[in-house]
């Protein structure tokens, strides 16, 4: 059988398991339909209201996950060593992120009322050229 990865090279090859490729190909097919599901659940509900649901349906997803750990322990988690210096300037990046990915989703839902999918996928899609375009202009960063 031909071999993609030569294990002697890489020895971790050989304990790579087909789990990760099958949650990156399941991730990518249900992220695929999200803009379909979002513009139809818009005909019913409003691009605010969509938003809020995802929102609130994560928020509780995301909290069983995390009391599950309460439940069925595993094995103890390593803790994570901070330098335990934490600036203001960190506090209001820290606090505008999550501003600006609700903006930024909030438009998105917006423009799927306004336009077709695959344009507003498009626009939606491009966030990263779009912040990289905007460090690069107003905060002055380049890279290295």
């Amino acid at each position: 059988m031909h071999q993609l990865i030569n294990p002697k090279i890489f020895p971790l090859a050989r304990k790579a398991s087909f789990m990760p490729l099958l949650a990156l190909l399941m991730a990518t097919f249900i992220l695929s339909f999200a803009a379909i599901l979002t513009k139809l659940a818009e005909f019913d509900l409003g691009p605010g209201a969509t938003i809020f649901n995802r929102y609130w349906i994560a928020a509780v997803t995301f909290s069983l996950w995390e009391s599950q750990k309460l439940v069925f322990p595993g094995k103890p988690e390593q803790e994570c060593k901070s330098s335990g210096h934490l600036t203001i300037n960190d506090v209001i990046l820290f606090g505008i992120e999550p501003l600006m990915t609700f903006i930024c989703v909030s438009l998105w839902a917006i423009s799927l009322t306004q336009t077709s999918v695959a344009n507003a996928n498009l626009l939606h899609n491009m966030t990263p050229i779009f912040s990289t375009l905007g460090a690069w202009l107003l905060l002055k960063q380049q890279s290295i």
